[in-house]
């Protein structure tokens, strides 16, 4: 069905522009000191406080399980001069771990192939990317296939045909061992009408244009990926990966110097300053090459990292979005893949926000979310619930109690407002409880039902309570054919292409259909195109001690012959 008219808004004064600058390159240490720095070679690391919790989180950090992977990443374990891999091997190692100028730095001593190909392509130099591949129609092919992506051309069966077909994506990239990842990436990082700005609360995304609900805003591959959270307790995995991502790779030294990661206010960035499309003169490529600290690793990964599925991403572009509990974008994974959609109309000039966590909890619970992760949320939704009385700010009070508390006059709140919208939000646990004992095709579960979906907008329970009250309205007085069930059904389309994006007509019965499958999830119940989490690793203090031992033995063993 046809997306809705979207009504004029009025355009927003433009804010002031500050223009960005980059802090001085710090003095490029030795190579004995930067390996030193990242831990290689040395002793194991502490296993103290490592979890041996199996689930995964569905937050942006979250308490997933934490491990030290026996290959971690290519970025952990790489060390070209300890390893005595060859030109090729090393190129082809560093782009299978998304690092692409240092493969095409390593490519350089290697003749043209698929590394050089793959090094270009990742680096968004598509033409030369074509020339190195000569005659493999299949890296050809794939590398015009990122060229039209870049540009935002999105094909939804390339995004979600593999994981509507059952295939899902992000089982290898995340979890398999370096030889068995792709050269080159799924997706091309991608970045629509959004700008860095500073305001008067600091830097943060905002609209460069107007954008409709469901607009492709921003796509990113993380820039370094590790087993396990990068959290303040168990983040060995993480900063290990990042700090010799940094010792490797231009790109992730920049990142590690213009992120943010507590302390002092980070300094001004640009979105290309964070992704390939910025193009460093040779002689800065190896002063830039400076390794993070300990501390500034953890802190960098604490802030940015998007923690779920038993590891931990890293995206530097995306990181530059601030969090709201009220949010006008949306994420959604897909396989490693990050996708960015407003998930309603943004005007110009507005700030552009996700929530890092679920925001479907009272008041009192979302504040510690943001105190544990060091900042305090004073978003529109916030600083309304905090005037609220304790009963509206807590957990515990049933659905009941929270609709008599929003009639009462005393209140101030009304009902078809989206302050009520708010509450109701916060006590989502409550009415999907509530709505779970009712009958579904009573009035009163529609009445539930209405109540919860204009209170949590494209996120992937919007997604499913949609799909039930569609249902439920087709059982009605009715029929399927009956007004109300027709518009839920035109609601349930419009909530998911908010969420995917454009759904062609004959693809959007196979969307129902995994929403359908979620529903009826023993399970947390988790989204279709989500990569799956590991669920054979061995997250057991004792493994990660002998994992990290023989990761530390690899990278210092002798050239080979």
């Amino acid at each position: 069905l046809p997306m809705p008219p979207s009504l004029p808004m009025p355009p927003l004064p433009m804010p002031p522009l500050v223009k960005p600058s980059l802090p001085p390159l710090p003095a490029a240490p030795s190579a004995p000191e930067v390996y030193a720095a990242v831990g290689v070679p040395g002793e194991p690391p502490s296993t103290e406080g490592f979890s041996q919790t199996t689930g995964g989180s569905g937050g942006r950090n979250g308490t997933a399980a934490c491990c030290v992977d026996k290959v971690i990443d290519v970025a952990t374990t790489h060390a070209a001069a300890a390893t005595g891999l060859s030109a090729k091997e090393d190129a082809e190692q560093l782009c299978r771990a998304g690092l692409f100028d240092a493969a095409l730095r390593a490519a350089g001593a290697a003749p043209a192939g698929a590394a050089q190909a793959a090094a270009l392509a990742g680096l968004r130099r598509y033409e030369e990317a074509k020339e190195a591949a000569a005659q493999d129609s299949e890296m050809l092919a794939a590398i015009g296939r990122l060229q039209r992506q870049s540009a935002g051309d999105f094909d939804f069966a390339e995004v979600y045909g593999d994981a509507l077909a059952g295939r899902r994506r992000g089982g290898i990239t995340s979890f398999a061992p370096c030889a068995e990842r792709p050269l080159l990436p799924d997706f091309a990082d991608f970045v629509g009408p959004v700008e860095v700005w500073r305001k008067d609360k600091g830097r943060g995304l905002y609209a460069a244009r107007r954008v409709v609900a469901g607009e492709l805003l921003m796509v990113e591959w993380p820039l370094v990926r590790a087993m396990g959270p990068a959290s303040g307790r168990v983040d060995y995995p993480f900063r290990l990966a990042f700090q010799h991502a940094c010792a490797t790779s231009r790109r992730a030294a920049r990142a590690s110097r213009l992120l943010a990661g507590g302390g002092a206010d980070p300094p001004m960035a640009m979105l290309e300053d964070l992704g390939w499309d910025r193009e460093d003169a040779e002689a800065e490529v190896e002063s830039g090459l400076v390794s993070p600290d300990d501390e500034r690793a953890d802190a960098i990964g604490w802030t940015n990292c998007f923690n779920s599925f038993g590891c931990s991403a890293l995206y530097p572009a995306i990181a530059m979005t601030n969090h709201s509990c009220c949010p006008n974008a949306t994420t959604v994974a897909v396989g490693d893949a990050n996708f960015v959609r407003a998930n309603q109309s943004i005007l110009e000039q507005e700030e552009v926000c996700i929530s890092y966590f679920d925001v479907l909890r009272p008041y009192e619970q979302r504040q510690e979310e943001t105190q544990a992760l060091r900042f305090a949320c004073a978003c529109p939704r916030c600083s309304f619930e905090k005037t609220l009385p304790e009963v509206l700010r807590t957990e515990g009070a049933s659905a009941d109690e929270v609709e008599a508390a929003i009639a009462d006059p005393a209140s101030g709140i009304d009902p078809e407002s989206r302050e009520a919208a708010w509450v109701r939000g916060s006590h989502a646990k409550a009415y999907k409880e509530q709505l779970e004992s009712t009958f579904p095709f009573s009035q009163e579960a529609a009445t539930q039902r209405s109540r919860l979906l204009r209170a949590i907008p494209a996120s992937f329970t919007h997604c499913k309570i949609s799909f039930l009250d569609w249902l439920g309205q087709r059982s009605g007085a009715g029929g399927p054919q009956g007004e109300a069930a027709q518009r839920a059904m035109q609601y349930t389309d419009l909530v998911h292409q908010t969420r995917y994006g454009p759904v062609p007509k004959d693809r959007i019965i196979d969307l129902l259909k995994c929403t359908k499958a979620s529903l009826e999830s023993a399970g947390v119940g988790e989204e279709f195109c989500n990569p799956p989490a590991p669920s054979s690793v061995d997250f057991s203090p004792a493994a990660a001690v002998a994992a990290t031992a023989a990761a530390t033995a690899a990278s210092t063993a002798p050239p080979s012959s």
